[in-house]
């Protein structure tokens, strides 16, 4: 999808990108759910990882890994677009609120290095959630090799028993939904169109703009 459509979508319901992408992978996770079992009882909702930087502008370039990672509950269960991006918005606007970026930061500074390795087994383990997600944006006038960049996709391995990896990748002007999958999530590749079409982008009007998308970042 391009971002253009992706900042409609989150504009109608008072949130960030993040927040409807979020929201329609829970709509889309739901439906996924149901074209399982017919006539489930209740679809649950489901809690994902979501890893969180906490490099400062100052630190962009630093080498090592600073990351911290917070849970939120996608309501899948619902039908709804607009409820369950609301219900999104309401958790990560609460992380902003109380301000958990800076607090693992202060967290981060203050514990010794081996304590801290083991604090992020703790928070990264299988229990906590059995699907993580997470959204990156690369620069327009990003290359590699000499090439100018046309399209990207951000994956991950399965680590400690999870099953499921999403990614929401911003690039040339387009959001593309990726996944990872274990063998157990059967038709679980089918996830990013239901994505698509929980956010009320058909696959021909969201290539058609993606493409356009493309050709004005060449033209740039």
């Amino acid at each position: 999808m391009t971002e253009s459509e992706m900042r409609e979508a989150a504009g109608r319901h008072d949130a960030t990108v993040n927040d409807a992408s979020l929201g329609g992978m829970a709509v889309a996770l739901g439906h996924w759910y149901r074209s399982l079992s017919p006539s489930p009882a209740r679809t649950p909702d489901l809690s994902v990882l979501i890893p969180m930087s906490l490099r400062q502008d100052r630190e962009r370039y630093a080498v090592g890994t600073r990351i911290s990672a917070h849970q939120v509950d996608l309501p899948c269960q619902s039908q709804d677009l607009g409820q369950a991006v609301r219900r999104v918005h309401r958790q990560t606007l609460a992380l902003r609120t109380h301000r958990v970026r800076d607090a693992s930061r202060l967290a981060l500074s203050l514990l010794p290095v081996a304590l801290g390795h083991r604090m992020a087994g703790v928070v990264l383990g299988a229990t906590s959630a059995r699907l993580f997600t997470s959204s990156i944006t690369l620069p327009a006038d990003f290359t590699c090799l000499g090439g100018r960049l046309s399209a990207a996709s951000m994956i991950s391995d399965l680590f400690s028993g999870r099953l499921c990896y999403v990614s929401f990748t911003r690039a040339a002007g387009v959001v593309r939904c990726g996944i990872v999958a274990d063998e157990a999530l059967p038709g679980a590749s089918a996830l990013p169109g239901l994505w698509r079409d929980a956010l009320g982008v058909s696959e021909q009007t969201s290539v058609e703009r993606s493409q356009l998308a493309t050709q004005r970042s060449d033209v740039a």
